[in-house]
């Protein structure tokens, strides 16, 4: 018989060594149950002794028995304890590990499992660092020729004659004319020359003065113009035509005007600019506001429009430093439309550029 064993009989084996300790396993445990359950119990009362016979001296005591007070499987070892602490060695009830197996036939591969469940979107990375600056593009196509801008204003009066020239040169000599036909052509077209002057500045008062043939005009003896206004104008303002009141009068020009104010007070509503409601139907100022104290700065842009009775105003752009400086409001007093502001802070400056346009 050959000592060399088969991959069957080792299956065999293992199968049959697996097999034998269940057995000791289920054993063991049925030893341990009995042990547990061991009860002493009284045997059956002898038969009566004899009448009449004195009683025997009482024997010495037995000796003392042991029992069984524990049992333990430690390290696949079956202990006993008895009563009186000795322990005895019962013997091994797991037989000794085996030496491992061969390595068995690889099995045929199983089949392809289904596809698992879509993962979890991880989380989105961090941003990668800028780019490098592109080239400067083409120059684009030029854009549509813009609207023409206002219409020019009506022509001025005519102003005062200036000096009369040097003489010229002296001309050749001409032809012999009849002498009395030419001075009166001459006369005559000087007479029309003299018309023209005079319906030009019929208006106009000349004074005489030494040296020269300057003058002046008199603004109060022409008929087109607003003396009281002309008479008291206000810094900045120039000699306007309205054609509503068909006069020239001392009125800001259309266009760009500044304005400033400097605050001492938190007062509400401080006048800050006007202008005239029949001159002007819209207004657009360019604000900046200084805090002198802590250097605190503002600007915005405001516009505003009126119909003679109610104004309309709007605040935009508003962009500051530390926080906002004021406030706007606007009304109509009078004859002339108000700008107001109520400061943040009591020393502060404010200054705009006012464009108006016409209200006709």
């Amino acid at each position: 018989m050959s000592n060399e064993y088969t991959i069957k009989d080792a299956k065999l084996a293992t199968s049959l060594l697996k097999i034998v300790k269940k057995e000791i396993n289920k054993e063991s445990s049925r030893i341990l149950n009995i042990i547990e359950n061991i009860e002493l119990q009284e045997g059956p009362a002898g038969p009566p002794g004899g009448s009449g016979g004195a009683t025997g001296p009482m024997g010495p005591s037995g000796e003392k028995g042991v029992g069984i007070q524990e049992a333990v499987i430690k390290n696949n070892s079956l202990i006993f304890t008895y009563t009186d602490g000795k322990k005895q060695l019962i013997g091994e009830v797991v037989g000794p590990k085996g030496d491992k197996g061969e390595t068995g036939l690889k099995g045929t591969p199983g089949e392809k499992g289904d596809r698992g469940f879509i993962g979890y979107k991880g989380d989105k990375g961090d941003k990668g660092d800028k780019g490098d600056k592109g080239d400067k593009g083409d120059t684009g196509p030029m854009g549509p020729v813009g609207p023409i801008g206002l219409t020019v204003g009506p022509v001025g009066p005519m102003g005062p004659v200036g000096p009369m020239g040097p003489a010229g040169k002296r001309g050749l000599a001409g032809k012999d004319i009849d002498k009395s036909a030419f001075e009166k052509a001459f006369n005559q077209k000087l007479d029309n020359y003299k018309k023209i002057v005079d319906s030009r500045i019929s208006k106009i008062s000349f004074n005489a003065v030494t040296g020269g043939g300057s003058g002046e005009v008199w603004l109060h003896r022409l008929d087109d113009v607003d003396y009281n206004s002309v008479s008291s104008p206000s810094n900045g303002e120039s000699l306007v035509y309205n054609a509503t009141a068909g006069k020239w009068q001392a009125n800001t020009v259309s266009g760009s005007t500044e304005v400033s104010l400097t605050t001492s007070t938190l007062t509400a509503n401080q006048i800050f600019d006007t202008f005239p409601k029949t001159t002007y139907r819209t207004a657009k100022y360019v604000v900046q506001i200084t805090e002198n104290a802590n250097s605190y700065f503002q600007a915005s842009e405001i516009l505003l429009i009126h119909d003679n009775t109610n104004v309309s105003i709007t605040e935009y752009a508003v962009v500051f430093t530390n926080n906002v400086l004021g406030t706007f409001s606007t009304n109509i007093s009078g004859s002339n439309v108000r700008l107001l502001i109520t400061p943040t802070y009591p020393n502060s400056t404010i200054k705009a550029l006012r464009t108006t346009i016409f209200a006709t």
